[in-house]
């Protein structure tokens, strides 16, 4: 899938602006994909509004911004469809596994991805790793046709992990193997697409770790009885909630209209 002509920027844009893309995009947009006047492009701005936009000068690009964009993922400019999962604590997994998590979370449209030095994580040191996972998220949400780039954090420690969680309006679960985990589909209604997942590293959690995210609130739940690697497992959990969230929302608007 190729990728679209979408740029993002860190300000507010409104129609009639001219505007200049960033370093890294001009280079893209001029010698990657070589535009020249008069070719189409998406801008989205700091408020997650995306616009149609067109190149309205060469050497260096300029970009025309034209109004905002409609369609079946927006309207007037806003996303209408929101991915339940908002966050996700992963314990740091070994080799490529964190690329293709930022990459997948991304493109289901999650917008915090945070890493944490897990008890079963090989030793490292994930802060230079943000670099390149900062540009794995922009290249994924740029494919994807997101509003807005996921902040991807590293933390050291369980504890710095936890310490800036949301605390109103959030439902924390966590993906476990013990007894007691239910499944997703069993899990109580909630209002509010604002869900917070955890998930360990190969090798799971330790029961410690697990015991400190359940006395944090997160209840724990089973994605079936596969143990799954762990790219796997979060994009699996993603999938599911999505399904479970569009599926309970559709059922309270059928249920709200006949009663």
């Amino acid at each position: 899938m190729s990728h679209e002509r979408r740029v993002f920027v860190d300000d507010f844009i409104s129609s009639g602006w001219e505007i200049s893309p960033k370093e890294k995009d001009l280079r893209h947009l001029e010698r990657v994909l070589r535009l020249k006047v008069g070719d189409a492009v998406t801008v989205v701005d700091g408020n997650q509004r995306a616009y149609r936009a067109t190149v309205s000068q060469n050497g260096p690009i300029k970009l025309r911004i034209h109004g905002p964009l409609k369609g079946d993922c927006h309207e007037g400019g806003h996303l209408t469809a929101q991915c339940p999962i908002t966050r996700i604590l992963c314990g740091l997994p070994k080799g490529p596994a964190s690329d293709a998590i930022v990459e997948g979370a991304t493109e289901c449209g999650v917008a915090n991805i945070t890493f944490w030095q897990a008890g079963r994580s090989i030793p490292t040191d994930g802060e230079n790793r943000l670099r390149r996972w900062g540009q794995i998220a922009e290249s994924a949400a740029k494919q994807s046709g997101q509003l807005f780039v996921p902040k991807v954090t590293w933390e050291p420690t369980l504890a710095s992990a936890l310490r800036d969680l949301p605390t109103l309006h959030s439902s924390r679960f966590l993906c476990s193997l013990s007894d007691d985990a239910s499944p997703l589909a069993d899990l109580p209604r909630s209002e509010r697409p604002d869900w917070v997942v955890a998930f360990g590293p190969e090798g799971d959690m330790t029961p410690e770790e697990e015991l400190t995210f359940r006395s944090q609130g997160f209840i724990p739940v089973t994605l079936g009885s596969s143990r799954l690697r762990c790219q796997t497992a979060v994009i699996s959990a993603i999938a599911g909630a999505y399904a479970l969230w569009l599926g309970r929302h559709q059922q309270g608007k059928v249920e709200g209209s006949t009663s």
